[in-house]
């Protein structure tokens, strides 16, 4: 997991957040998870970076500031995350 987790999320928030964008999330539903309140903070820290890594991708790409974007995981960070769902159960 920590080969593929973006340096800047922390490995105990990274697969919770994988999680959550199993179906569409707002960002506000993201934001929850981290406890973070600066929008600006979460989206530089946490969702860029999982956009560069191709992971999440946007529902609406065309308008990355609309009020209904919502972000959802790709092939790619649905493959990273049942990854970390196997290491879990193996360390159970």
């Amino acid at each position: 997991l920590s080969q593929v987790c973006p340096k800047s999320i922390p490995e105990d928030i990274f697969p919770r957040i994988l999680a959550k964008m199993e179906r569409p999330a707002a960002i506000a539903e993201l934001m929850e998870i981290t406890a973070e309140k600066n929008r600006t903070r979460f989206r530089q820290g946490m969702l860029d970076p999982l956009l560069k890594a191709k992971m999440v991708a946007m529902t609406i790409p065309d308008k990355p500031n609309s009020s209904r974007q919502r972000y959802i995981l790709t092939a790619k960070g649905e493959a990273v995350l049942r990854k970390s769902d196997k290491e879990k159960l193996s360390d159970s």
